[in-house]
Formats: structure tokens, sequence, C-alpha cells
């Protein structure tokens, strides 16, 4: 089985992000503008819509993650599996990671993004399973949200390498038709 990420997840961004240990602020205060950006967006009801190529599959994989006020939906394939999801506790899950990892961050540029003003960062997560988790994510500026994010993981010979790219909508987020 193909380890996965995310996407911090959530949501990963949260999806991904979260499966990936995060360090302290100490460590790298250059990583403290992204970890505020994926703990409030754990917190935050989102639509993130990933696509992910590599790690031994036969062309790419879409998938999406819906997280509303109380539960969390991932669209794998066609069909939609909920669960239940509390926004507050995954954002004390991830405040309390942040305490012991690793990740190293570089602010790269501003940019703009679908109009909106936003920063970008570079990631660096070698854990100690030997996996290189290497990120760029795009963080609105107004917002303090992450809007995109690109995940770039070596499982060091367990799976191959895989990319995956993460778009996330904040507006109008709602738990898709028919699932319950």
């Amino acid at each position: 089985m193909t380890q996965r990420h995310p996407p911090f997840l959530p949501m990963c961004i949260l999806v991904t992000l979260c499966s990936v240990t995060m360090p302290a602020f100490a460590a790298d205060p250059g990583c403290k503008p992204v970890f505020d950006a994926t703990i409030k967006a754990a917190a935050t009801p989102s639509h993130q819509f990933m696509t992910e190529t590599g790690a031994n599959k036969a062309g790419p994989k879409s998938s999406e993650v819906i997280a509303t006020a109380n539960a969390m939906y991932v669209k794998i394939a066609t069909n939609w599996q909920s669960r239940p999801f509390n926004p507050q506790q995954q954002a004390e899950e991830m405040r309390q990671a942040l305490k012991t990892a690793t990740i190293t961050c570089q602010h790269l540029r501003d940019e703009t993004v679908a109009g909106e003003s936003v920063a970008v960062y570079d990631t660096h997560d070698k854990q100690e399973s030997g996996s290189i988790v290497d990120s760029r994510i795009w963080v609105s500026k107004a917002r303090g949200l992450p809007v995109k994010q690109t995940i770039d993981m070596d499982v060091g010979g367990k799976g191959g390498k895989s990319h995956t790219e993460v778009r996330v909508d904040y507006a109008n987020v709602q738990a898709p038709a028919g699932v319950k």
C-alpha cells in the first residue's frame, strides 16, 4: 500500500500536512507562517481538490476532501465517504505535533493566485523512516490560509516518488449531496 498524505490534511493540506510530522517553531522560525496557516486551515471549513501522480500509479489519481464544522468527506474515484471530524481537536493535534519535528521552511516570494495576494513557501522534511517530503505552499496574505500546495514525496524505496497538487476553496463549503 502506498503511503498517502493529506493535504496539511482535513483537510490535509490538512490531509497532506497532517500526516507529516512538523517541527517546533524554535527549530525553524521561518516555518511559523506556514504552521499558523495550517493550524488555521484545520479549524476552517474547506473543500480540497487533489491530484496525485507517481508512486507506482498508472496515471493521475484525483480525490477531494470536504471538511465541515463536524464531518470530513473524502471522495475517491466516484465515491464519497464520511467520518466524524472535530476541527478544534484537529488544530490542537497539529499544535502538539509541531513540538517535535524536523521541517525547514523558506519564504520564496510573493505573488498572486486567482487575484489574491499570497506568500509562497518551500518546506523540507526528512522523516525518521527515510522518506523525504518537499512541499510548496501558497498562503493567502489577507486570510492567513493555504490556498494551494504541491507535495513531492520520496518514500526511500518503499513505493517510489509521488507528486500531489492541492487546491483549496473556503467559500460555500457544504457536505456532498446525498452523503450522510
